[in-house]
């Protein structure tokens, strides 16, 4: 194949390869309590998903991005806030909290709920909350991919 033929069919899938690695789309959205914030999961196009990152909009403004998740390895399952909106969680591969203050836009604990014993693992969280008074986390331990669960289990947070 000579070097013109090649050049020509680069430069024509070149902005298709340009659209598709800026394609995102909101995977997940969960509103504050007092509707005035809204935590997002974006997904990012890639090869080899997953690619994700989370995002925080306060009502109405553009989004402010609080981190990007690891390529290939990380994805978020799910978001929680507590009741006073001053907090929002995102359970990283069904096993670990990570906790954000809200007003200064910071990770402030990063909690292993369950013990990893591989990729992924063979348990998760489900039903995950916070408790009443946002000190701690409730949720239920459960084999991956299997109805079984233990009890309710309560983590505090520090």
């Amino acid at each position: 194949m000579n070097s013109h033929v090649v050049a020509n069919c680069l430069f024509t899938l070149l902005p298709a390869l340009l659209f598709l690695t800026s394609c995102e789309r909101v995977q997940l959205q969960v509103p504050s309590p007092d509707g005035q914030l809204m935590a997002e999961v974006r997904s990012h196009w890639t090869i080899d998903p997953p690619l994700q990152s989370l995002w925080l909009r306060h009502d109405g403004a553009a989004a402010e991005r609080l981190a990007e998740l690891a390529a290939d390895s990380e994805w978020c399952d799910q978001v929680i806030w507590t009741q006073d909106t001053a907090r929002v969680a995102f359970l990283i591969n069904g096993v670990r909290l990570d906790v954000y203050d809200v007003e200064g836009m910071d990770l402030v604990r990063r909690v292993p709920l369950v013990a990893v014993d591989g990729y992924p693992g063979s348990k998760e969280v489900r039903a995950l909350r916070f408790a009443p008074d946002g000190r701690a986390v409730q949720f239920r331990e459960c084999r991956r991919s299997r109805p079984e669960c233990e009890g309710v289990r309560t983590v505090p947070l520090g």
